[in-house]
């Protein structure tokens, strides 16, 4: 639209230029110097209009990063793309070289001395006239698709932010903790976690949830939009052919008040209760895409899995809950939730042992999150930030990053 907008104004200003050419060619001026001057001075306001426009782009986009931090999808995915941004110049300045020629080539068969005699009068003739309606009715079209594309653009955009995530992300401060050192870790395979990392998950809890304002809070291995850990799980009494068949899911490990701080449905059976320890009974709660995808048409509540990304025991199914989903660009995965309490004591592979080093807490609040931020760092915390911006993939992260070395 704005290159048609700036084509029709070079041919006005071209009609308007016809006595100044046909001077310069009657004062001994060739073609070529005419078309070099012509082709400068579009050139110069092609290049500086692009260059105008780039600046103004770098600039909304920062200035709506500051404004949007907790706008979804993530802000830091807003850049101008290196091949729109090609095509655009080449448009711009193809604009300002063929238009810009354009008096000379419309001046090229007018006599200088009849243009002279004629002065002002022209209007440039039948063909600049028509080319002219012809611009004007392609900024209209284009204006028209512009505005669709506009409205379609506002009312995804109002979908998306209207969007069932299958949790309440208001009023939740969420918080990452990781431990490390000889207190929680052995060396040498298999990596054996050792006791005293549930004990201090526990005491984390308690601490964080004394806090003033708390009203609940959970723990995860993993936070939306983030997923869990991959592996292949097995169902007794289903032996797959091939064992590489083995289906995948994703894993957790949360403690008892994750479901109820995030308010995540509950759809059948019971949640955890926490009293889950390492000898009692091993159970897990699995979301709905997972109860449907791997027991469709039965009820997963008692049914049995086992994760083999180590010798795990079977677990028993005890509940399913809603789905939560860790984005808006794809659908939601199954996903199987075990007590923090019953985790693996020891991981083939060392990177598998941080699902119970690390953890994600959830804490709903009873006023603005941000005002339990500095009390909550203080406990045990690192990189903390709302939930809002958690999902929405703001930078506005607080720049504190606390390892629980002991």
């Amino acid at each position: 639209m704005a290159c048609a907008n700036v084509t029709g104004l070079l041919l006005e200003r071209g009609v308007s230029r016809r006595r100044e050419i046909a001077t310069r060619k009657a004062l001994g001026a060739g073609p070529i110097r005419v078309c070099r001057q012509l082709l400068t001075e579009s050139l110069l306001l092609a290049v500086g209009g692009g260059a105008l426009g780039i600046l103004l782009a770098f600039g909304g986009i920062r200035l709506f990063v500051a404004i949007a931090g907790d706008f979804y999808p993530s802000t830091e995915e807003f850049r101008i793309d290196t091949v729109v941004l090609t095509v655009t110049m080449g448009v711009a300045l193809a604009t300002g070289i063929v238009f810009g020629l354009f008096p000379v080539w419309q001046g090229a068969g007018v006599d200088a001395n009849a243009a002279l005699k004629d002065g002002m009068r022209t209007t440039g003739g039948p063909l600049g006239r028509r080319l002219r309606g012809i611009l004007v009715a392609s900024q209209v079209a284009l204006s028209v698709v512009l505005l669709m594309g506009a409205g379609l653009m506002i009312n995804s955009l109002a979908r998306m932010l209207n969007e069932d995530l299958g949790f309440d992300p208001e009023q939740l401060l969420t918080m990452q903790v990781q431990v490390s050192g000889p207190k929680y870790i052995g060396h040498g395979p298999p990596n054996l976690l050792k006791p005293g990392t549930e004990q201090f998950w526990s005491q984390a809890l308690a601490q964080v949830g004394g806090l003033p304002g708390v009203q609940s809070v959970g723990m995860a291995s993993a936070l939306p939009p983030g997923f869990g850990w991959r592996t292949r799980i097995s169902i007794p009494g289903r032996p797959p052919a091939d064992p590489s068949e083995q289906p995948w899911t994703t894993f957790q490990e949360v403690d008892a008040g994750y479901f109820s701080t995030m308010r995540i449905p509950l759809l059948r059976g019971s949640p955890l209760s926490g009293r889950e320890g390492a000898l009692s009974t091993a159970v897990a709660v699995v979301n709905d895409v997972f109860a449907e995808t791997f027991f469709p048409g039965e009820d997963a509540v008692g049914k049995h899995v086992r994760i083999v990304i180590i010798n795990d025991r079977p677990r028993e199914l005890i509940g399913v809950v809603q789905s939560v989903k860790r984005g808006l660009r794809g659908p939601a995965r199954p996903m199987l939730f075990m007590p923090y309490q019953q985790h693996f004591r020891g991981f083939p592979w060392g990177s598998f042992a941080n699902v119970h080093l690390e953890k994600g807490f959830v804490i709903r609040t009873s006023g603005d999150p941000e005002d339990l931020a500095a009390a909550a760092r203080q406990a045990v915390v690192s990189d903390i930030r709302t939930m809002r911006s958690r999902v929405g993939g703001s930078r506005q992260i607080v720049p504190v990053r606390v390892l629980c070395a002991c």
